[in-house]
């Protein structure tokens, strides 16, 4: 969403209004002066990403911005306040489970995003989610204020990386299935729907957060489909974008599975409902067991996948060990052989020199 009127221009034009934007909004406080704009993070078609500073605290925050095109009911107002202006965690933490049902929508759809994100952030805690710290409308806008969370996203991280180290790629998937099972444990579930790698960011400290719970909905049992249509071309499962069955955790899981086969081959997906192609033909130096695992999760229907996160991360966490060994493996015969091992290259340029003296010394 630009909000900038003039969406016929030429792609320079437009670039050049989007500039001119970004100037005008960075410099900009908001909420009597308690946040001011450092710079924009990211911008789509439900609104913006602002890094911005409190200006008491000191500290970043990131703040979304969207189109307040709907009050919000007073009923989802008492709830914010009640889930975020409270200082007793334990009153947060055992706060009643009201699902989305209970509240009434605005009827608009940038608001209803709102209320949604709001909502699930503000009733969830864990390691990779960002915090939620308050929220507000100004001018036209509501604004989330939350964890300023540095770091590429794994889209950015694979475009200049890909095909990454199954090692790595297995961390990854390990960490994402971790937060997939809270959330799938919820009661209750929660579905996040929309798990693609522009929504997943590498913190510096290694850690994986999962980002934009926009279109994430919870799971309404006897319900026999979505009641719209969402999701990402490509890694969205066939029961979400065909509306033939309710979404429910297995839907994100096959969403997992195309990311570690982007991970793994560095391509990326094509379009709606297409098989993707076994990773041990795009690349016969990964295990058939890898591979394998990765066929399982991105079958077709729901039924023929890992039926939850937890045994999504057991398979991952075997895989894991195989990859290990085979480290192990291929280390040990390129000592024999007098060749630097095959990982040396994966590691940041610094240290890969000083590794590389060492192995030189090792072997000499």
């Amino acid at each position: 969403m630009s909000g900038t009127p003039g969406s016929s221009r030429t792609p320079g034009a437009q670039s050049r209004g989007r500039a001119t934007q970004y100037e005008n909004l960075v410099g900009r406080t908001l909420r009597n002066g308690e946040y001011i704009i450092e710079a924009i993070l990211g911008q789509g078609g439900m609104g913006r990403v602002l890094l911005a500073s409190h200006t008491t605290l000191f500290v970043p925050v990131a703040i979304k911005q969207g189109l307040a095109d709907q009050p919000i009911p007073e009923i989802v107002l008492a709830e914010l306040d009640r889930l975020l202006h409270t200082d007793n965690l334990l009153r947060r933490t055992t706060a009643n489970k009201l699902t989305e049902q209970d509240f009434p929508l605005s009827g608009g759809v940038h608001t209803d995003r709102f209320l949604r994100e709001a909502l699930l952030l503000a009733r969830l805690q864990h390691a990779s989610l960002p915090v939620i710290y308050d929220y507000f409308i100004e001018d036209g806008y509501w604004y989330l204020v939350m964890d300023y969370i540095p770091g590429p996203t794994l889209s950015a991280y694979m475009h200049k990386h890909a095909p990454l180290p199954p090692l790595e790629a297995l961390n990854y998937g390990m960490q994402l299935c971790d937060v997939l099972e809270y959330l799938h444990k919820q009661t209750p579930p929660v579905v996040f729907r929309d798990l693609k790698p522009s929504n997943i960011i590498l913190s510096p400290d290694g850690r994986v957060m999962l980002v934009d719970f926009g279109i994430a909905r919870y799971f309404k049992a006897g319900q026999m489909n979505d009641t719209a249509e969402f999701g990402s071309p490509g890694y969205a499962p066939p029961e979400q974008y065909k509306g033939e069955a309710q979404t429910d955790g297995r839907s994100d899981l096959y969403s997992l599975g195309v990311i570690l086969h982007e991970m793994l081959s560095g391509q990326h997906p094509v379009g709606m409902g297409r098989k993707l192609e076994a990773l041990h033909v795009i690349n016969p130096a990964i295990s058939p067991v890898l591979s394998g695992l990765v066929t399982v999760a991105t079958r077709s229907g729901p039924g023929n996948r890992f039926q939850s996160a937890h045994n999504f991360y057991l398979a991952l966490e075997r895989s894991y060990m195989i990859e290990e060994h085979r480290t192990y493996q291929q280390s040990v015969l390129a000592v024999g052989a007098n060749e630097p091992p095959p990982w040396l290259s994966t590691l940041p340029p610094s240290l890969e020199g000083k590794t590389q003296d060492v192995f030189q010394s090792t072997v000499h």
